[in-house]
């Protein structure tokens, strides 16, 4: 059957995100007296934030909407650090030339996405975006994955997706769509 829709993952398989939102994060945190180590960031890096600050034993809802401000002012000054996969844009730009659609799916925060869709100059290149506040529940439930093709009126077997993380394949699997896993190597 014909692919009529890409969705693609977001961090660590369209772009390499995770030194950067170390840096921002450790910044960010260090005014709440938190030193934030990169072995810490490793065991919650791909958690929403609420389950991060929980991890790290901070509970105050108000300070979390704090770091998710402050994160999201100054994560812009970290996009250097951020490792772009061209080979998969590509192909998502050539493929949606042809009729494709094409669709992001993301646990990150939609601000976030945002901006470094736009640093990369790569907002336009999706015809949906979904973010971590646009599903109740986070992969490895499928929820986003079904919410797009739902919307897109697209059967499982119409869609393939790109993905990189356990929890990202087992939703993919789930949603029981065409799935290629992306291996850490984004240059």
């Amino acid at each position: 059957m014909k692919t009529k829709l890409i969705i693609s993952d977001f961090d660590g398989t369209l772009v390499d995100t995770k030194e950067a939102n170390f840096q921002a994060y450790k910044e960010v945190l260090s005014h709440f007296d938190f030193l934030l180590t990169k072995e810490i960031y490793h065991q919650v890096f791909g958690m929403r934030l609420k389950e991060f600050m929980h991890y790290i034993n901070i509970n105050d809802p108000f300070i979390i909407e704090q770091v998710r401000n402050m994160k999201a002012q100054i994560y812009p000054q970290y996009f250097e650090l951020i490792r772009i996969n061209t080979p998969l844009l590509e192909f998502i730009a050539l493929m949606r030339l042809n009729g494709v659609k094409t669709a992001l799916a993301s646990t990150a925060q939609k601000d976030n996405v945002f901006n470094l869709l736009n640093h990369i100059n790569q907002s336009q290149l999706f015809d949906l975006i979904v973010t971590g506040a646009n599903v109740v529940k986070a992969k490895p439930d499928p929820e986003c994955f079904l919410s797009i093709m739902a919307y897109f009126n697209c059967k499982a077997e119409e869609t393939l997706i790109f993905e990189d993380s356990f929890v990202g394949i087992k939703a993919a699997i789930q949603s029981q769509a065409q799935y290629i896993q992306i291996k850490k190597n984004i240059h």
